[in-house]
């Protein structure tokens, strides 16, 4: 099986030394499953049927603050995408988990904070549901423009030129005018809605800028951006934080925001 993590992918069967103690720290459960070790203790995660919505931690700190709904991700060690890395990784090797879900998606271990809902709440209000797509943006964030068009943005503006220059889409993704902004990533959709995004729209991106022979383009996927007091993100971070606002118009999705 080819995994994807960490920023490469993996095959399980010629994997390095190296290579299996990244599955084995990041990806446990899958881990256990491919190479069939099975501790004494282990132990099922929480799951709430209907839905299979993961919450990432890396730390103590963050796994302490989990919400028992939900299930845990271990997302340890540094990734280059953040969610976008686990969106990947659940396409491209956990289908079975979320293929006849109701809802799938991944959010932060700060949802609870930054949405000021928890899991009961959350599967409470989507309980009947018949949108392609959730939208669970935080409400402190509304105002806010869109990070295409957002002035101060300066390398993902870059990108989405750069992305415009080499038509990696057939319509401009600067200035794109978004009818609905999602930011952290904090969406929920259908397992048809969220195979297509993977597909069509996230794994591309990712793939061309990422594996570019292009040092000029191969370089966005690495620029930094100033936020939060000043502090350093990967940009394209941020990037792919926007696309899925797009991706939503584009494919005329049905969507409610909570």
């Amino acid at each position: 099986m080819k995994i994807y993590v960490d920023g490469q992918y993996i095959e399980h069967v010629t994997a390095t030394e190296a290579q299996r103690e990244i599955l084995r720290r990041q990806r446990p459960l899958l881990y256990q499953e491919l190479y069939d070790i099975r501790p004494a203790t282990s132990r099922r995660a929480p799951m709430y049927a209907p839905y299979q919505i993961y919450q990432i931690f890396y730390d103590k700190h963050s796994r302490d603050n989990l919400d028992a709904g939900f299930i845990p991700y271990d997302n340890t060690g540094s990734t280059h995408n953040f969610e976008n890395d686990v969106i990947l990784d659940l396409w491209l090797s956990k289908r079975k988990e979320w293929i006849d879900k109701r809802y799938v998606g991944v959010l932060s271990w700060r949802f609870q904070e930054k949405a000021m809902m928890t899991s009961q709440e959350t599967y409470k209000r989507i309980l009947h549901s018949k949108a392609d797509v959730i939208n669970l943006s935080p409400k402190m964030y509304v105002g806010l423009k869109h990070p295409y068009v957002r002035e101060g943005y300066r390398m993902v503006t870059d990108i989405c030129k750069m992305a415009d220059e080499y038509r990696l889409f057939p319509f401009d993704l600067y200035q794109y005018p978004v009818n609905e902004v999602i930011f952290c990533n904090y969406w929920l959709a259908t397992p048809q809605a969220f195979e297509l995004y993977c597909q069509k729209y996230l794994s591309r991106c990712i793939m061309f800028f990422r594996d570019n022979k292009n040092e000029e383009i191969a370089r966005m996927y690495q620029v930094t951006e100033n936020h939060r007091e000043g502090k350093l993100y990967i940009a394209f971070t941020f990037f792919l934080e926007g696309l899925f606002s797009v991706f939503i118009k584009e494919e005329k999705l049905k969507i409610l925001t909570l």
